[in-house]
């Protein structure tokens, strides 16, 4: 279990590049299925031949739209608990010396338990 919350940020960032990839091997289906489509209805004549093609580019686009706003959005939050461990770490590195927080924490208690003897 512990496996499955260390390096988040990496994993964030790898589900928003195969977020990514997805999207666009779903547009890619959905547009071979709108090329067929408008194949079957080609005898319907242009205005609906248009009035088609129309709907269907605006629904690409805004497919489109949501797959690469949700990849950049995902993946930014990866980069933002990246870049928020790495300031962390600076922080207590140049306060503590070469200490880690979970070692610090380990010091404070020992600390804690030594004043609450006395």
């Amino acid at each position: 279990m512990k496996k499955l919350f260390s390096n988040v940020e990496r994993k964030l960032k790898t589900a928003a590049k195969v977020v990514f990839v997805l999207g666009l091997i779903l547009i890619a289906i959905y547009l071979f299925a709108l090329l067929y489509q408008m194949a079957q209805y080609a005898s319907y004549g242009g205005a609906t031949m248009a009035l088609m093609f129309l709907a269907n580019s605006v629904t690409m686009l805004i497919l489109l739209g949501s797959v690469l706003l949700s990849s950049w959005c995902l993946y930014g939050f990866g980069e933002l608990i990246e870049h928020t461990k790495s300031t962390n770490h600076l922080l207590w590195d140049g306060m503590y010396g070469n200490r880690s927080p979970e070692e610090d924490e380990g010091a404070k208690t020992e600390e804690q338990t030594e004043e609450q003897g006395e």
